[in-house]
């Protein structure tokens, strides 16, 4: 009996014992448990690897199997722990963004446990499913793929390549893009790309001055220019935008996308080519427009060597009420504290974005996942630090030396791009105005500047001063064709018909294919009722550019004058097929038909 009792006592002790474990275990904290693949870090690696470490993306190898992550466990735990991978620099609670891909601290330590462990594969029933991503195209299939004539073929050694390649936009229509994805063949050697648009041909004009496809130079050599307020750009990493259906950007037929390629040569010939998809969407954009605010301090970018923290800043104050949608932070390899804030009206501070280990090689846009509302007087404020001292593992120079800012890797930058939406279309013209000005108290000589406020004084119906600010820009560059063609339809608007005219044969004579200043050329020759001359620049601008509706439009009035009835109604009806929301030619077509009509009855 005794035995029998010591015998359940030992039994009881067991099962306590047992429960004990059970209940502790259940209680530990996470790293002292047996981690497994499938049920602890594939959810890891699916929710933050894959989306990159796949086939036919940017990353060099897969993660989709355990074979895979297995055979780089020790490497992902390293890269994981320092924070380099996955690519995510803003500091976490300086900004709420989207799809930000910063892993905590507990998934970190995880992996490194689970790596300590033997990295076990554990039950297949743990196992979740794998993501399911849209094959090739990331924002699903595009409306319309345009791509490169030619292949481009990169030199084999010396400094970083910028060149344009221009890809016609085939439609017949015009039509309203949302959104764009860049796929460029040979991601090991393109950095990053920028895409523009052109409707005037110019860029044309460029690649064919040049031999092989495209032309050379950083971003658009002044023939292109971005999408009003709109980031148009590929980036080693990033997630392709889907756009805002309601601000949708106008391309219009016979437009072309520029896309300029920043290209860093490999030791070999390295042939390169791209296919853009493109998203249409089928809402007319509402008013206001998206703009962009460009804080930089380049001027300020003269590093010695050796320096290790050389401060740049820029301030912008608000002239309107604006929500801000996204960021973009822009240095070099010396970059390494990048700030950008807002300070309020009412003296508080309002983090835009705080990088406090900038890494050039991931750079990126960043989308708030709510707008930040900024009232009227904000300050808006870039500060960013460079190390130019040995102890930089970044610095392209051993031993340092004194850099300056430039277009080039081994140069410098200090740039911080803020996307807002205005509260009215009036307010976006108010602030593109102070933009300006902003620019021209630092580059008061830049032709580009003085056309950009020209331009934004003329959108608010200043125009003598639009005028002022367009001569000044002609006095800076004598040669510059659009600051003289803005001159001289300021002139015309202003009712200087004699000065206009002569100021749009002038362009003429420095460039005889301006489409624009034949089209305007001939409105004032029409005006003067001198038919024929007005009919024979409209017929030169269409043989230049058949898709300028307006163009068409106005030769069918020519012609409707002369009584050329039929032939008028054709390019009335051209002028709508190229844009059919055109009212005027809508309604001048209605006009000459029933005109027609009544001469066959």
């Amino acid at each position: 009996m005794k035995d029998r009792t010591v015998l359940f006592s030992f039994l009881f002790l067991a099962i306590a014992l047992i429960i004990s474990a059970v209940f502790w275990y259940s209680r530990a904290e996470p790293n002292s448990r047996r981690v497994t693949f499938n049920r602890e870090i594939a959810p890891i690696i699916f929710s933050h690897c894959a989306s990159c470490h796949r086939p036919e993306e940017s990353a060099p190898f897969s993660l989709l199997s355990y074979g895979d992550v297995v055979d780089r466990a020790e490497q992902i735990v390293e890269v994981t722990e320092s924070r380099y991978m996955p690519p995510w620099l803003p500091k976490s609670g300086y900004g709420h963004f989207s799809g930000d891909r910063r892993l905590s601290q507990d998934e970190i330590d995880l992996l490194a446990d689970w790596v300590a462990q033997g990295a076990i594969e554990g039950d297949p029933d743990d196992l979740p499913e794998a993501p399911s991503f849209v094959a090739g195209w990331q924002l699903g299939e595009p409306d319309l793929v345009i791509d490169m004539p030619e292949t481009y073929r990169l030199r084999a050694d010396g400094s970083d390549v910028f060149h344009n390649f221009v890809l016609p936009i085939p439609n017949t229509t015009s039509r309203f893009v949302r959104a764009v994805e860049l796929r460029p063949s040979n991601r090991q050697i393109v950095h990053h790309a920028n895409m523009l648009t052109d409707s005037t041909g110019a860029a044309r004009k460029l690649d064919r001055q040049e031999p092989g496809p495209g032309y050379a130079g950083m971003e658009n050599l002044g023939v292109a220019s971005r999408p009003s307020g709109h980031f148009l750009s590929w980036k080693v990493g990033s997630v392709p935008f889907a756009g805002y259906p309601e601000k949708a950007w106008r391309v219009d037929p016979g437009s072309d996308l520029v896309v300029n390629m920043h290209m860093l040569p490999s030791g070999k010939i390295e042939e390169v080519r791209a296919k853009v998809g493109i998203y249409f969407s089928e809402k007319v954009p509402s008013d206001p427009s998206l703009a962009l605010i460009q804080l930089e301090a380049d001027r300020q970018l003269d590093i010695p060597a050796g320096e290790k923290q050389h401060v740049v800043t820029d301030r912008f104050t608000l002239p309107v009420d604006v929500d801000v949608l996204a960021i973009y932070p822009h240095a070099h390899l010396l970059g390494q504290d990048l700030q950008g804030y807002a300070l309020l009206p009412d003296g508080r501070k309002e983090w835009l974005i705080w990088i406090d280990d900038w890494d050039w090689n991931w750079q990126a846009v960043y989308r708030y996942r709510q707008p930040l509302s900024l009232p009227r007087g904000t300050e808006l404020v870039m500060q960013y630090t460079f190390d130019n001292s040995a102890s930089n593992p970044r610095n392209p120079h051993q031993p340092p030396r004194r850099v300056t800012a430039g277009n080039r890797t081994e140069d410098e930058m200090a740039h911080l791009w803020i996307q807002v939406l205005p509260q009215s279309q009036d307010d976006l013209h108010v602030l593109n105005e102070v933009k300006a000005r902003h620019q021209l108290s630092k580059y008061p000589r830049k032709s580009e500047q003085k056309i950009s406020l020209g331009l934004a004084l003329a959108n608010q119906g200043k125009i003598d001063q639009a005028a002022h600010v367009f001569r000044e820009a002609t006095s800076l560059n004598p040669q510059h064709v659009g600051a003289h063609y803005n001159l001289a339809c300021m002139r015309s608007l202003l009712g200087k018909t004699p000065e206009a005219k002569e100021a749009f044969r002038a362009v003429l004579k420095m460039d005889p294919d301006h489409v624009e200043s034949h089209n305007n050329l001939a409105i004032i020759l029409f005006n003067e009722g001198k038919l024929e001359s007005a009919v024979e620049h409209y017929r030169h601008a269409l043989r230049l550019r058949p898709q300028f509706a307006i163009a068409h439009n106005n030769l069918g009035l020519a012609l409707q004058r002369m009584g050329k009835l039929e032939e008028a109604a054709i390019h009335y009806r051209r002028a709508l097929k190229l844009r059919p929301d055109y009212e005027v030619a809508s309604q001048r077509l209605k006009k000459v038909e029933l005109e027609l009509q009544g001469e066959n009855q």
